[in-house]
């Protein structure tokens, strides 16, 4: 297994959502779910052969985090 890691400029966002906090006020917070990498790996297959697979690198931030990490504020 190895990641191949975007570099912050070229993540993708795939899904926004607004959560809300547990205070009294409930303030709503953006999260979003960025596309970061790819994971390779192989696998066996069905008649035993070996597979090369690879599935995506997720992961849920804030908004504010993303803009954070990205230099330009895109």
């Amino acid at each position: 297994m190895y990641p191949k890691y975007r570099d912050v400029s070229n993540w993708v966002i795939l899904d926004e959502k607004i959560i809300y906090d547990f205070g009294e006020i409930e303030t709503p917070i953006s999260i979003v779910n960025v596309l970061i990498g790819t994971l390779h790996y192989c696998r066996v297959g069905l008649d035993g052969s070996i597979e090369d697979a690879r599935t995506p690198i997720t992961r849920w931030i804030t908004r504010n985090e993303l803009y954070s990490y990205n230099e330009d504020g895109k």
